[in-house]
């Protein structure tokens, strides 16, 4: 009786809304089933620094089935990663089982590969299992070019948030390394500071490549390129090699 009160309230004031069948609990077993369909993936994966989430809009506005999922926990998915309050970690899984929806499961759809976490919110693990055994393809860009998209990138970020983060990950990074950062931000040498983390995340990437002992499909090589041009590559491959 409250939903379809709720329903007739949202209704009256000009938003179409609908009760469901069963309730809530019956539109969580359908968000659980998209996580255990049999669709096609492109799992996008590379070292911090070579814009995958960037490619990943590029090849939407090429008309490619995307999912964003750094998008949908709001999170770049690093200590450097907030951008704000994050949705529950049953919200995201709506808001993902609710994008799988309208995406049509006989056609490939591009994702950012991820650890089991993106912040404080967990890829539900059936969906985890389906990217692991996914297509994987990996972005390769120069370590140059990967500082300069980083500095680009986190140019305009508070100083202090910065700091933050390198203090968070000082344990792992090492506190030498992470002080080097924090002074080098201070001194506002960001060039330094991201050298510096880049090639803390680029050991932490290796570890657990090696550790999952997963191979790509298909490396592409982006040194020099833009997202969009990237993009481009990764779609004439995929047509190339009948991968739809």
């Amino acid at each position: 009786m409250r939903s379809a009160s709720m329903c007739w309230l949202f209704n009256q004031h000009g938003v179409k809304a609908k009760t469901i069948v069963g309730g809530y609990k019956a539109w969580r077993r359908l968000i659980r089933s998209e996580f255990e369909s049999n669709r096609k993936l492109f799992v996008l994966s590379g070292l911090t620094g070579c814009a995958k989430t960037e490619v990943l809009h590029e090849l939407k506005m090429l008309g490619e089935l995307v999912i964003d999922l750094e998008g949908l926990a709001n999170h770049r998915g690093s200590a450097f990663g907030s951008r704000g309050k994050q949705p529950s970690n049953e919200h995201f899984h709506n808001l993902l089982g609710n994008e799988l929806m309208k995406l049509d499961p006989t056609e490939p759809t591009w994702i950012e590969d991820e650890s089991k976490s993106v912040g404080n919110v967990r890829i539900p693990d059936e969906f985890k299992v389906l990217m692991n055994k996914s297509v994987l393809v990996d972005i390769v860009k120069d370590f140059d070019d990967r500082v300069e998209f980083l500095c680009n990138s986190y140019g305009l970020e508070m100083q202090s948030d910065l700091i933050d983060g390198f203090r968070r990950i000082s344990k792992k990074m090492g506190g030498q390394h992470a002080k080097a950062a924090i002074e080098a931000l201070q001194n506002n040498d960001l060039k330094t500071a991201c050298e510096l983390a880049l090639t803390y995340y680029d050991r932490t990437y290796q570890f657990a490549r090696n550790r999952s002992n997963r191979k790509p499909n298909h490396v592409e090589d982006s040194s020099g390129l833009t997202p969009k041009q990237t993009a481009e590559k990764l779609l004439e491959w995929k047509n190339q090699n009948s991968l739809s």
